[in-house]
């Protein structure tokens, strides 16, 4: 009995101690981690503030933008533009088309964290019909 309760502390105060460790190296990467989230706020405001440039300079005044993002892994991010405006909703698939080619060549100069991060872009137009 006194055998198996000693066995039993012991793999009790092996797993805090295992528990301990893999919080101290979680707790050391996070700065790591918080550097590139802030790099990747920082080039989602920018990307965000040409587009509405953009939209401006192409006639397109006062449109609404919202940017999604999704983060599969740390490497891969997905971004969704969805983009509003009256002349918009009275273009045709084809314009539209033409309208997210001219918007993602905005994103190409979209710069990444790290080499081997991808980043991919898709621009949704919303419209009330």
């Amino acid at each position: 009995m006194k055998k198996s309760l000693f066995v039993l502390a012991i793999s009790i105060l092996i797993s805090l101690t295992g528990i301990g460790v893999a919080g101290t190296v979680r707790a050391q990467e996070k700065p790591e981690i918080a550097e590139k989230e802030q790099f990747y706020r920082e080039q989602e405001k920018l990307l965000l503030k040409c587009t509405g440039e953009q939209m401006e300079r192409m006639g397109y005044y006062h449109c609404g933008i919202t940017l999604n993002r999704v983060v599969e892994r740390e490497t891969e991010r997905k971004y969704t533009f969805t983009i509003h405006h009256k002349k918009i909703d009275r273009m045709d698939a084809e314009e539209k088309e033409n309208l997210a080619e001219k918007l993602e060549k905005l994103a190409e100069d979209f710069g990444t964290a790290e080499p081997g991060d991808v980043c991919t872009f898709q621009y949704v137009f919303y419209t009330l019909q």
